[in-house]
């Protein structure tokens, strides 16, 4: 069940690491307030970003890895990599075992037409139900691992490959939902605040530390003894800068469809909707299993950044937050998350159950501590 709302986003306490204040405003939002003029000096941000790529541009034998799914964003992203800024860019793809057909078509389509090449990096199908099924277990979603097995996956095979960089195309949104200079519970952040400084600044050693840490933080430790084994070894090499690409660039998702649709054969999918994923066929059931944990749509701490961001009013969101809301099992991508993983579809639902317990119970510490 959905709780009370923070007064400026949609974000209620379920939201991992969030706290509110005597006024009733959550902690991610006090904390984007804090960094907004920082985050939308795109004057500033252009600057930062051409450091890199003048930096890195002609080091390797790419200039950058780009991660591709064949959605909108990443599409979106190759495209300006490739045609405004001239990069030499190896386009690679983790194959998480719930990449569908959907998606495999357009990254192949989509790579032949920019003329970029494309290798799909994969892992043993035993390591995957392993990652997954511990994944579920901690949080109730095989989405944590899914995204932590992507990052560090492409991460490990750019430097591998002596390559300098590799760039993202997660959204705003995504990336925002628990940014905070705090400890916050998105083991990304490091990177992006590694990104809002200049070149000579960074020291990318300690921001992997920060990385690793935030990992031992957030996960339980029997997770992080199956995590660990992918994190990256530079081997005392100089580590591979994790580069977001719409903390440089504004993001309006309607004009970047619309620019795909104009200059390259991408369509959008015909029950396209703003901020869904369609490359993943386990996504919807990773969904509803957080739903179930979290009591609420996993998609509210991103409709809280667009909130603060002026891109939807907060009553909007609103509706869209109760809308967004499971009312049955989504059949068909439960059935092929626990074909995978080799759990029964009564048992995921159980130990979703089972997260939401320990979830009411550390919830209630809290408001114990503060009371």
């Amino acid at each position: 069940m959905i709780g009370e709302l923070c007064k400026c986003c949609v974000n209620d306490r379920s939201v991992s690491g969030i706290k509110f204040d005597e006024t009733g405003t959550c902690s991610y939002c006090s904390e984007y307030y804090r960094y907004e003029d920082k985050l939308n000096d795109f004057d500033c941000l252009e600057k930062l970003w051409m450091e890199r790529i003048n930096t890195y541009k002609g080091k390797g034998p790419y200039d950058a890895i780009m991660g591709i799914s064949g959605g909108k964003d990443s599409t979106y992203v190759l495209y300006q990599l490739v045609n405004t800024y001239k990069l030499k860019v190896l386009a690679v793809s983790v194959d998480n075992g719930f990449l569908n057909d959907w998606s495999k078509d357009r990254i192949a389509s989509i790579t032949s037409e920019l003329g970029v090449e494309h290798r799909y990096i994969t892992y043993p199908e035993e390591l995957l139900k392993k990652l997954y099924v511990s994944s579920i277990k901690a949080v109730a979603s095989p989405c944590i691992a899914c995204s932590y097995m992507i990052y560090m996956g492409s991460i490990s095979y750019a430097a591998e490959l002596g390559i300098p960089m590799m760039i993202h195309g997660r959204s705003p949104a995504q990336m925002l939902k628990y940014f905070s200079s705090e400890k916050s519970p998105d083991m990304v952040i490091p990177f992006l605040f590694s990104s809002l400084k200049h070149i000579n600044e960074v020291n990318l050693d300690n921001t992997y530390k920060d990385v690793y840490d935030s990992f031992k933080r957030i996960f339980p430790v029997e997770f992080m003894d199956d995590l660990t084994p992918l994190y990256p070894d530079f081997k005392g090499k100089q580590p591979v800068e994790f580069m977001p690409y719409f903390v440089y660039h504004k993001y309006n998702e309607t004009e970047m469809v619309d620019f795909l649709e104009k200059h390259m054969k991408w369509k959008r999918p015909d029950n396209y909707e703003l901020m869904s994923h369609y490359d993943c066929d386990a996504h919807d059931a990773g969904g509803y299993l957080y739903e179930i944990a979290e009591g609420r749509p996993h998609i509210m701490p991103e409709l809280s950044v667009a909130v603060r961001q002026g891109l939807i009013s907060r009553d909007e969101a609103i509706k869209t937050l109760y809308r967004s809301q499971m009312s049955s099992l989504p059949e068909k991508s439960m059935n092929a998350l626990s074909k995978y993983v080799g759990l029964d579809k009564d048992f995921l639902q159980e130990i979703a159950r089972g997260v939401a317990e320990r979830k009411r119970a550390a919830l209630a510490n809290i408001k114990r501590k503060e009371i």
